[in-house]
């Protein structure tokens, strides 16, 4: 992000934070639709994999992290995010290689609506509880709408169970760091997909750094005693931070799926077409949501944070059905308008009370 004066917001500040969400979900979703497209190629877990190799190198090359000081704390932390991240992207590829990807994002969205329920501590209201049960009803409702459950053994089964263990894996994530985010005495989010943990950057302290509640008082940088800055004492930005983070977490799952990924990858590298649509599924899925998020998470506690990514089941949808002309289900329709119900109720003001 730009540099500007104290007090005065970037243009990306200015943008409201749906806004920023869309354009991340387009990104991401667009992403899934061409890496469906490479199942006929190579396996989805090798197209899984392939996505994490080239998000490494790309960010890597953009964060270059081999610049910033780390501990051995720091690197622990990024390397775990990054198995746990790992492993959830590779879930939702089988997942989406057996059902349609508006049905599996919904199915996976059991994970985060649990942990925006139990993360909510502002007093019981009915606004409180209508949320997460529209949020939850219309994940419920595009599911019974979009899987054949009269058919399970034909694939939808997989498809199911891969969908689920993908969320439990996401809510799994949101919780861990939020954990380690709360040591530093500052609330974390957690972007879907990348999986990115706004907070979790490097520190001299190993601690996270950075205070991405909005009110702009540095109280991760209190906890750690000082600003992340690069070798030479140059300060550096939060974004490269958590990019370089991130850029880890991809190296370390890269390297650590490699057994399950790289048996059925070579196909994935016979031609110049094939390479160039691998390295826009890492791009569109793990690097540009993950610039946007990173302005948009800041501003959101986890709560209301994850009810606002109910949008992305919507727009899973749309990308599903304009890419791969996977066409909705009337049941799918109505969820998607439970579903922003609920995301018009978890981003009034008094949902962060």
């Amino acid at each position: 992000m730009r540099t500007v004066p104290d007090g005065a917001p970037s243009f990306a500040d200015r943008v409201p934070a749906p806004a920023l969400f869309l354009g991340a979900g387009v990104s991401m979703y667009y992403g899934a639709a061409l890496a469906v497209g490479l199942f006929a190629t190579a396996s989805a877990v090798s197209v899984g994999w392939a996505r994490l190799v080239v998000a490494a190198v790309v960010l890597v090359a953009l964060a270059r992290p081999w610049q910033l000081t780390w501990t051995r704390r720091s690197l622990g932390v990024a390397a775990l995010f990054g198995i746990l991240l790992g492993g959830m992207n590779l879930l939702f590829y089988v997942a989406i290689d057996h059902l349609p990807l508006g049905a599996a994002v919904a199915i996976e969205f059991t994970g985060p609506v649990a942990v925006a329920v139990a993360s909510d501590r502002s007093p019981w209201s009915a606004q409180r509880l209508l949320a997460p049960l529209l949020a939850a009803g219309g994940v419920a409702v595009i599911s019974l709408g979009e899987v054949d459950w009269a058919h399970l053994g034909s694939g939808s089964a997989v498809g199911v169970l891969f969908a689920l263990a993908a969320g439990a894996a996401w809510a799994g994530y949101m919780v861990v760091g939020r954990r380690i985010a709360a040591r530093a005495g500052e609330v974390a989010s957690v972007e879907p997909d990348t999986g990115a943990v706004v907070g979790l950057d490097v520190a001299d302290g190993g601690a996270p750094v950075g205070d991405h509640t909005g009110d702009g008082d540095h109280a991760g940088d209190r906890e750690t005693g000082g600003e992340v800055r690069a070798r030479g004492g140059r300060p550096v930005g939060a974004l490269r931070r958590g990019m370089a983070s991130l850029a880890l977490g991809m190296v370390t799952a890269a390297v650590g799926y490699a057994v399950v990924g790289l048996p059925d990858a070579a196909p994935l590298v016979t031609d110049a077409h094939t390479v160039a649509l691998v390295l826009g599924v890492a791009v569109l899925s793990s690097v540009v949501p993950y610039a946007l998020d990173q302005v948009a998470m800041k501003r959101l506690s986890t709560s209301v944070f994850a009810l606002l990514n109910a949008l992305l089941p919507a727009t899973a949808t749309l990308v599903g059905f304009l890419s791969l002309r996977q066409l909705p289900s009337v049941g799918e329709l109505l969820g998607v308008v439970a579903i922003s119900a609920a995301v018009a109720l978890a981003t009034r003001p008094h949902a962060d009370a």
